[in-house]
C-alpha cells in the first residue's frame, strides 16, 4: 500500500501503525508539525532515510519508528528535541555514527538491531533523566563511556551483540538506580569493576 500522509498544524498525536506503508516523504515538505507530540509510524514498510522535515516537531515527546526499514544515518536534529522523552527506531538499516551531544531531557533511546557502528561516545549533559538505553544487535566498536556515570537514573541497559572492548569504567557505580545489565557477546576484556556490587538494586548482570 502506497499513501501520503497530512499532517496538520492542531494534531498533537499521530498514530499509523500496522498498515504496510511506503511513505514518499518528500509529500511531508511544507507541513506543519510544530503541535506535534507523539508519531507513532511503527510496524510499516517505510524504506527512505528518516526526513529533516521532523526536525520541526520541537514540541515532540515520543517518535516510535522501529519495525521499518528506515535506512541512512539518525539525523543529528533528533538528539536536539528539547521536549523528546522517547526515541524509539529499533529494527530498521540505519547505520553510521550516533549525535554526540544528547539531550538531558531523554527518558528512553531504543536503537538495537540496525547497522550503527565507530564509538558509544554520546556527550550527555549532568542532570541526565535517562532511564533505558538499548543500543544492543549493532556494530558499536569502542569501551563503554565514562559519560555513563552521569545516568544516576539509568535501570535499564543493553549494550550485547556489538564490538566493544576492554571493560565497564569504574564511574558505572554512580548508576545507583540500575536494575538490568546485559553486556553480552561483546569484546570486553579484564575484570569488572568491583564497584558494580554497591549498586544495591541490581538484578541482572548478563556478561
Amino acid at each position: 500500500m502506497t499513501a501520503e500522509v497530512l499532517f496538520v498544524t492542531t494534531v498533537v498525536s499521530s498514530s499509523c501503525a500496522y498498515l504496510d506503508f511506503n511513505l514518499v516523504f518528500d509529500s511531508l515538505i511544507g507541513c506543519e508539525l510544530h503541535a506535534l507530540r507523539k508519531l507513532s509510524l511503527h510496524s510499516n514498510n517505510f524504506n527512505s532515510s528518516i526526513p529533516d522535515v521532523l526536525s520541526q516537531g520541537t514540541l515532540l515527546r515520543t517518535v516510535y519508528l522501529l519495525y521499518n526499514s528506515f535506512i541512512g544515518n539518525l539525523p543529528t536534529y533528533v538528539f536536539n528535541l528539547m521536549n523528546l522523552l522517547i526515541l524509539n527506531v529499533a529494527d530498521n538499516y540505519l547505520s553510521d555514527k550516533i549525535a554526540t551531544v544528547i539531550q538531558p531531557s531523554f527518558r528512553s533511546i531504543y536503537l538495537s538491531s540496525n547497522d550503527f557502528s565507530d564509538e558509544i561516545q554520546p556527550n550527555f549533559s549532568t542532570g541526565s533523566q535517562l532511564q533505558l538505553i538499548n543500543f544492543s544487535y549493532n556494530c558499536f566498536s569502542s569501551e563503554v563511556s565514562t559519560s555513563i556515570g552521569y545516568f544516576q537514573y539509568l535501570q535499564y541497559l543493553w549494550l550485547d551483540l556489538n564490538k566493544l572492548y576492554r571493560t565497564l569504567p569504574l564511574i558505572i557505580k554512580n548508576c545507583s538506580s540500575l536494575i538490568h545489565v546485559s553486556i553480552e557477546d561483546n569484546m570486553l576484556k579484564g575484570l569488572l569493576p568491583g564497584s558494580i556490587v554497591v549498586i544495591s538494586n541490581l538484578q541482572v548482570l548478563a556478561l
